[in-house]
């Protein structure tokens, strides 16, 4: 800059890197203080939609059709929780929140004999 030349393409791309770094750095962040999981269960769909507070991320559904739903014990047994698994033949929800285990079996049992 000092030879008047402008700013080089460097700047830029550090620019680009540091901001990416920051966001992803906001989101977990914002996750492990304010974060949930939306789940909308509809006659013909289930949608799905992670709830960061400020902004909204990941939303997909899955059709009803031929649904299956599973409550998955996490890899550390010891803490006894769980997650759910939603698939049909070419489609599937994976939630993040860990819940225990017993929960998540009765929510896949009801969800289940609703579908």
């Amino acid at each position: 800059m000092s030879e008047r030349k402008g700013p080089h393409f460097g700047i830029f791309l550090s620019f680009i890197f540091f901001w990416g770094i920051g966001f992803y750095m906001l989101r977990i962040i914002l996750w492990n203080t304010f974060g949930r999981e939306v789940l909308t269960f509809e006659d013909d769909k289930i949608s799905y939609e992670a709830d960061y507070r400020y902004f909204r991320d990941g939303k997909t559904s899955i059709s009803t059709k031929d649904i299956e739903v599973v409550a998955v014990p996490t890899i550390d047994e010891s803490a006894k929780l769980g997650i759910l698994i939603f698939t049909n033949e070419n489609q599937h929800i994976d939630t993040v929140l860990r819940v225990p285990f017993d929960k998540m079996t009765e929510l896949a049992a009801e969800v289940n004999n609703r579908y």
